[in-house]
């Protein structure tokens, strides 16, 4: 008899479950929010990454440049100082000749524009990274078209260069083809500690874990904005935001922060997710949005409901002990627990406390646990919450 072989493909068509730290929670109008978040388990992935649908990831964000945030100078004016709004500090301070700031020009969004002599650079040189990621939403605008997001000393390009675009350049080609306009485009790269890239084009993958960088010398030095060096390869352009990490983004963070940035400025790439907005001044009852994925591309979602109310009658959950807690992996986590009060301050039954949250003191990592209670009068307390920081 002749033989027939069957070929057999096993594929992963399950998502992740996903699971919120706390329950519902209730805010007095004008408190502060503090984000429980969410664990989220895969099959075959195990545990992955959970992010908020509508925030930026913040989780090693140390360069932030976003146009709409340069204050005080009007339409036209020269930008002296580009702020960074993450929380590291690596302003763009040091400016060559005259760039300038266009306050409607992309999707009713500002912009800075540079003219082919103009210069931005940080002070911060990020070479000794292992990992990083960066996302950008810039253009050319004809003419000297060579490098607009670059480096000082560093051979190093991302996005755009020799007038075409889809180009990364990190001691050595990640992606070298592309095609040259003067159109907006959403470029995201993400580099891993084994020098291998991952990019992105206006929301389409264009390679994953891709070699080529140079595997000793692959991340930027000192970021600039315009060209490279003082005079080299300098370039008409303009640049809406930039976002650079110092880790590599999981892929459900870099389809999220896309799908914002392509919303923000209506480029019209793809679907866009929308989220509400949490306002904690206005009354009402908001649902937050929480998305993962695994690395098949299975997704999953979930919600939470955060209720802004008038007045201070709500129960108030004390910790005891410290909010933020460091341990040592391998050792015993022996929580602190809490009490309770009401709005007058008379002590309630803290037995009725309810904590949830995911917990391992034997693998390294940032857990949250949330402690959580609800009245006799069905008064939902404020949620409080505890860090726990494991360490190797």
């Amino acid at each position: 008899a002749r033989e027939v072989v069957r070929t057999v493909r096993v594929v992963d068509t399950t998502p992740p479950a996903v699971t919120l730290v706390g329950g519902p929670i209730i805010l007095p109008k004008g408190a502060e929010f503090t984000e429980p978040g969410a664990r989220a388990v895969d099959s075959v992935d195990g545990e992955v990454r959970v992010i908020r649908a509508g925030v930026i990831p913040t989780d090693g964000l140390v360069l932030h440049l976003d146009a709409g945030r340069i204050e005080g100078i009007e339409d036209d004016a020269v930008v002296t100082s580009w702020p960074d709004i993450s929380t590291a500090g690596n302003h763009a301070e040091n400016v060559k000749d005259d760039p300038t700031l266009h306050t409607d020009a992309l999707g009713g969004r500002p912009v800075v524009r540079f003219d082919g002599g103009d210069l931005l650079w940080t002070t911060t040189d990020f070479r000794s990274l292992k990992e990083y990621t960066v996302i950008s939403v810039a253009r050319y605008t004809g003419g000297d078209n060579e490098r607009v997001i670059s480096t000082r000393g560093i051979n190093w390009l991302f996005g755009f260069h020799g007038n075409t675009n889809r180009r990364w350049y990190a001691n050595g080609w990640v992606w070298n083809q592309g095609g040259a306009d003067t159109n907006w485009h959403l470029h995201a790269g993400s580099m891993g500690d084994d020098a291998l890239g991952t990019f992105w084009l206006d929301r389409k993958l264009l390679c994953t874990d891709k070699s080529g960088a140079n595997p000793s010398s692959y991340a930027p030095g000192v970021i600039q904005l315009g060209g490279f060096n003082d005079t080299n390869e300098l370039s008409r352009c303009e640049v809406a935001e930039l976002l650079f990490y110092e880790r590599k983004l999981a892929q459900i963070e870099l389809i999220a922060v896309q799908s914002l940035l392509d919303g923000k400025y209506g480029l019209g790439f793809g679907e866009v997710t929308t989220a509400e907005v949490l306002d904690v001044n206005t009354p009402g009852i908001y649902t937050l949005k929480y998305i993962t994925a695994d690395k098949t591309g299975n997704t999953a979602t979930a919600t939470r409901k955060v209720v802004v109310e008038e007045g201070s009658t709500l129960p108030v959950i004390t910790l005891k002990g410290q909010a933020e807690m460091t341990l040592e992996a391998g050792t015993t986590f022996e929580d602190p627990g809490a009490t309770v009060a009401d709005a007058a301050g008379n002590p309630l039954d803290a037995s009725a406390i309810q904590v949830s949250g995911h917990m391992d003191a034997s693998r390294p990592g940032i857990y949250n646990l949330a402690y959580d209670f609800v009245s006799a009068e069905r008064r939902r307390a404020v949620t409080a919450l505890r860090k726990v920081t494991v360490v190797d």
